[in-house]
């Protein structure tokens, strides 16, 4: 009996790791953007942002950036409608 808990236990644990695995991860998306994307384009490629706000430097939006990422994607939208900076988490320089 002891056996086939265990076996289900670990049944249900990699087919969690596999579905983790699979889920879409948008820090990964972000880093692969190229430089001067337009605000559609990165809308596009991340979804919806999580909020807008309107500052000196442009227009700043932020993204969800993935289950185990320590803070949102954030991005500056210049005057253009291009982007002008994208941090795609807390720890990147």
């Amino acid at each position: 009996m002891r056996i086939k808990i265990l076996a289900v236990i670990l049944a249900l644990l990699l087919i969690g790791l596999v579905l983790l695995w699979a889920l879409p991860n948008p820090a990964r998306v972000c880093e692969g953007l190229p430089p001067g994307i337009t605000r559609q384009e990165l809308i596009a490629k991340l979804g919806s942002p999580i909020r807008a706000e309107q500052r000196p430097e442009g227009e700043r939006l932020y993204f969800h950036a993935g289950l185990f990422a320590a803070g949102p994607i954030r991005a500056v939208i210049d005057s253009s409608g291009r982007v002008a900076m994208l941090r795609c988490c807390e720890d990147c320089p």
